[in-house]
């Protein structure tokens, strides 16, 4: 008969009834700084990953194309055709990684997290609505410069 799952056991230990603590304390104890070092490689990929993608849809330096805030925490991919739910609607990393592995399709652009929230929230962004009322004041005043 097959044996059942225990709480606080993983299906490897149960042969030996080790608890999954005392079994990841022993790991731990015999690889230090292993997880530490894991992490770090894995942020710095990343980091890597995200650097490359908006770089390359912003054609060069990354670069929100709506405000050009310029930090690259506050940066992010967003979908132009919408909101992403087809197969590439995919964890950040993984939406890098897709991005990169296909050459970088079109269809995508950077935006600032407050920008891409906008314009998924509300379907428009505060800043293009900004932009366009200097746009129409600064033509007005040249129409009235105009006509003097």
């Amino acid at each position: 008969m097959r044996q059942k799952f225990k709480p606080g056991f993983t299906n490897s230990q149960l042969v030996g009834l080790v608890p999954d603590s005392e079994y990841r304390k022993r790991w731990k104890k015999a690889k230090p700084g292993y997880f530490e070092e894991a992490r770090r490689l894995s942020r710095e990929k990343r980091a890597d990953y995200k650097f490359t993608v908006l770089a390359m849809y912003s054609e060069g330096q990354p670069i929100c194309s709506c405000c050009n805030e310029n930090r690259i925490e506050f940066l992010t991919i967003n979908h132009l055709i919408g909101k992403g739910h087809r197969r590439d609607h995919l964890p950040s990393t993984a939406l890098y990684r897709f991005l990169i592995v296909h050459d970088f399709p079109s269809g995508f652009n950077v935006l600032c997290f407050n920008c891409n929230c906008a314009l998924g929230h509300f379907g428009f962004c505060p800043h293009t609505l900004e932009r366009d009322l200097i746009d129409q004041e600064t033509q007005h005043a040249r129409e009235e410069m105009v006509k003097e």
